[in-house]
């Protein structure tokens, strides 16, 4: 699968990484980002919010105009983990990936953009998805009339954030809505024994574990170490509504 094609850092003259206390408006968006996210999810005791978890915040909520050089009236905010924190300057030089992956109880699959660390110490590379869906739904479907979709980007860490753009051409838009649809067919080959055990790990810890924990995933070939960050828009007055799906 092809890539989008790389993205680059902000046009301005602007450090890639700087202390997260230097955008005034990102409090305000974490906070509005965190309530929209914190609730009693399926399989959970109690109201907790994912450990990564993100939002399309409108540009002015951030309140730091000369930030991104283009005219985009929103951002993607990435919050992660901490021990995302060393790796940023890393995570926003890589352009993101498609994963399409089945979920645990092997009845469906999904597709997600994923973007990782470098692998340290023998341990897997630590990487972030986005639901594609939640992030490009007003552009899915739709011609992108032989332009480049960019996205500014902000990922924040402990203390710090990254900023980037992802780029999308309109070849990597076009198997993302592909991989969509090819998941709303998708049959697992997994024998009757491994489905039912499938749905008996489900039970017990969800579809999803990779949104409430940092969850060993294989895909194709490799294995990685994931957090799921759900995307929610933003608007002045708070959060949209997200559906887990």
């Amino acid at each position: 699968m092809t890539s989008p094609s790389p993205h680059t850092p902000t046009e301005r003259n602007v450090p890639i990484k700087f202390p997260a206390s230097s955008i005034p408006g990102l409090a305000r968006v974490r906070t509005l980002t965190r309530r929209a996210f914190t609730k009693q999810w399926p399989t959970r005791h109690l109201a907790l919010c994912p450990p990564a978890h993100g939002a399309v915040a409108p540009m002015e909520m951030l309140q730091s105009p000369d930030l991104f050089e283009d005219t985009a009236r929103s951002a993607l905010v990435v919050f992660l983990p901490n021990d995302f924190e060393p790796h940023l300057e890393h995570l926003v030089l890589q352009p993101p990936q498609l994963r399409v992956h089945e979920l645990v109880g092997l009845r469906t699959c999904e597709v997600y953009l994923s973007v990782s660390a470098l692998a340290t110490n023998g341990k897997l590379p630590k990487t972030f998805w986005i639901r594609a869906p939640d992030l490009l739904a007003n552009h899915l479907n739709k011609s992108l009339g032989g332009r480049n979709l960019r996205v500014p980007v902000l990922l924040v860490s402990g203390l710090q954030v990254a900023v980037c753009h992802w780029t999308f051409d309109s070849v990597f838009m076009e198997q993302i809505q592909v991989a969509i649809r090819n998941c709303v067919s998708w049959q697992s080959q997994a024998s009757v024994t491994q489905k039912e055990r499938a749905l008996e790990v489900a039970e017990k810890y969800g579809e999803r574990p990779w949104l409430f924990m940092r969850y060993d995933v294989t895909n194709l070939t490799r294995r990685y170490a994931v957090n799921w960050a759900p995307v929610c828009t933003l608007r002045d007055e708070g959060a949209v509504e997200y559906q887990l799906g």
